[in-house]
């Protein structure tokens, strides 16, 4: 009973130490590829509605997500979304989210060069 206590404990010992070590993550220093799904959805809400407030802070994270590929549009999309959280409007927030949707657009190169 004893043994099977202390190997089921090795076990969890080696299943903690492998997930703190990043056992899984890819180890070269590369960028992920550019995806901007994920602004593109938060600023969309923005576009649509004029949220503000709380609802604006996943914004900046997602636009430093796209800083190692993308510095320009990261450094553009910043100083707007610095602007989005100081307007008092919703209308003024819609505008300024769909300002950052087209430079978001502009980037983005469709598939097999359509349009």
């Amino acid at each position: 009973m004893r043994h099977i206590c202390l190997t089921g404990i090795a076990f969890c010992v080696l299943g903690l130490a492998m997930g703190l070590s990043g056992c899984g993550k890819p180890a070269s220093g590369e960028p992920a590829p550019f995806n901007p799904a994920e602004l593109r959805s938060l600023l969309q809400v923005v576009a649509d509605t004029g949220e503000g407030g709380s609802g604006l802070d996943p914004i900046g994270p997602a636009i430093e997500s796209i800083r190692k590929t993308k510095p320009e549009l990261a450094d553009k999309l910043s100083k707007d979304a610095q602007e989005l959280g100081q307007v008092p409007g919703a209308a003024q927030r819609k505008e300024i989210a769909n300002r950052m949707l087209a430079a978001l657009d502009a980037e983005v190169k469709p598939a097999g060069g359509a349009p």
